[in-house]
């Protein structure tokens, strides 16, 4: 049924209770349960995007006889910020152009596989919603992203005319991790210029085409 309380404010937590009664007007029970809004308004995204690094190209393997590169690496991304106190709240907000797996202090970031999905690019993107407190400390912390060609950029489908880049040349990232703190105050790490491009060890990731890895030389179909 449709809403009819209050606007509903962006990244809020809503604690809601249903109770129930017979027809008698006896109880009959209750429920309650809560969710949180993501960000409602395009005002409430101060993050840019981000991609390839054109004075900072990565590592391209070069062909051999029995293997030719896949295409350029998928971008490998991190941000490094520093805290002074412990947050008591954390929510990490991110979408890509392609498939990205976010990653805070070392540790993944959700369980999502191809995140953000596809979508029909031109009208719509979707993005994801992260609790990440648990994985922030005072001091020192890093923020990093690999992200591939996916659906945006990648090879979609068998047509020989037209193999890839259905959508865009090259694969981006967006993000923006807000932190709250006891007194209040906010701090925000969002994609922006002070986020740095470097090689990584997956050398090409491909949804159709598979992956390489410096790691091991077996190349997956399908895999990333």
């Amino acid at each position: 049924m449709p809403w009819d309380g209050p606007v509903l404010r962006s990244a809020t937590r809503y604690h809601w209770r249903v109770e129930v009664w017979d027809e008698t007007g006896a109880a009959a029970g209750a429920g309650e349960s809560w969710f949180e809004t993501g960000l409602l308004h395009r005002d409430d995204w101060t993050a840019v995007w981000v991609g390839r690094d054109s004075h900072a190209q990565p590592v391209f393997d070069p062909p051999t006889d029995h293997d030719e590169p896949l295409g350029e690496p998928p971008l490998n991304l991190r941000r490094e910020f520093e805290l002074a106190r412990e947050p008591v709240r954390a929510r990490l907000y991110a979408t890509a152009h392609g498939v990205y797996e976010a990653s805070l202090n070392g540790v993944r970031v959700g369980d999502v596989e191809l995140a953000p999905g596809w979508t029909e690019y031109h009208h719509r993107l979707q993005y994801q919603t992260y609790d990440v407190t648990a994985l922030l400390r005072t001091g020192d912390n890093a923020l990093g992203a690999v992200v591939a060609d996916g659906w945006w950029s990648g090879f979609v489908g068998f047509d020989e005319r037209r193999p890839a880049r259905h959508y865009g040349e090259h694969p981006g990232f967006l993000a923006q991790l807000v932190i709250d703190f006891a007194d209040g105050s906010r701090q925000v790490v969002a994609t922006d210029t002070a986020w740095a491009e470097r090689s990584g060890a997956v050398r090409s990731a491909d949804l159709l085409m598979g992956s390489t890895s410096t790691r091991r030389s077996r190349r997956g179909r399908g895999s990333r």
